[in-house]
């Protein structure tokens, strides 16, 4: 996906948006990543926007601006949707999207080991947002969330933006604040205490599935047998009539599936996934 153009500069240490200066460098502008004098382009064949000289090399200007303004939106507003949720695979959300009232925000504090962009207090909890534009959270701070326990999501704000500026000559920033409160797209979960605990309970409850490794040409496969949904059935030998799952194939994007269970191995102190050992199934 190629990147967003930049609709917001800083201008007397203030944020502001294209719409709001006058052409060229009258703007008056600067990069909120570099700090460089910025050119307000307003020609009539691509969406209004910032510019740098042409031999700057900044690379950080466009995640900068839409951390601050995100943030800036979330702070003054009280009402935001989260996307629904989903078990993995389920043909229909445990909870739709909805939207939630909030009476306090904290930017940018370290909760626990992480310092998420911003947490939003919904009742008597915490809801951890972040804010995403060229990087997405890694599986390292996911796995650091979910020992936390508190609910987090991740906005991707630069593919929201793209949305916002498609096919248009001006910036609309009320679209663009509207989608980033009030639509549930370019949202998701990256931990849900609610989902976590509904799969746990599923598990507890779900048949383990032994896996088998087979070879065939030199390639490996992984079998389950006793399909619920009879995928495949053994049309030779002493399991003729017997039902069986391709892993990869046929249980990994199944609804009865809710997990497959790997090996672990350890490479220093990075873990990472070996063959399948079981599959969890509901069927």
């Amino acid at each position: 996906m190629a990147l967003p153009q930049l609709p917001f500069a800083l201008k007397n240490n203030t944020l502001v948006d294209i719409n709001d200066v006058s052409s060229g460098l009258a703007c008056n502008c600067t990069c909120p990543g570099c700090g460089e004098p910025l050119i307000a382009k307003k020609g009539e064949k691509k969406v209004h926007h910032f510019a740098h000289k042409p031999e700057s090399n900044c690379s950080t200007g466009l995640e900068t601006a839409l951390h601050l303004k995100a943030k800036d939106i979330l702070k003054n507003a009280c009402q935001f949707m989260v996307p629904e949720v989903r078990i993995k695979n389920g043909p229909t959300p445990l909870f739709d999207a909805q939207v939630i009232d909030y009476d306090k925000v904290i930017l940018e504090k370290k909760t626990g080991n992480i310092i998420p962009d911003l947490r939003i207090r919904s009742g008597n909890k915490w809801l951890l947002i972040e804010i995403a534009v060229r990087h997405f959270t890694g599986k390292e701070k996911i796995k650091r969330l979910r020992r936390l326990g508190h609910a987090a999501i991740e906005i991707d704000a630069a593919a929201l933006l793209n949305r916002i500026q498609k096919g248009q000559q001006f910036f609309q920033f009320h679209r663009f604040a509207n989608f980033l409160l009030f639509s549930a797209k370019y949202k998701k979960w990256l931990f849900n205490p609610r989902q976590k605990q509904i799969e746990n309970d599923l598990i507890s409850s779900a048949t383990k599935k032994t896996v088998k490794e087979l070879s065939f040409s030199h390639k490996k496969i992984y079998l389950t047998e006793n399909c619920p949904l009879d995928k495949n059935t053994y049309r030779h030998g002493y399991k003729t009539g017997t039902s069986y799952a391709n892993v990869f194939r046929d249980c990994l994007n199944c609804e009865q599936c809710i997990g497959i269970q790997y090996e672990k191995h350890f490479f220093g102190s990075r873990e990472v996934n070996g063959r399948p050992e079981r599959v969890v199934c509901v069927g």
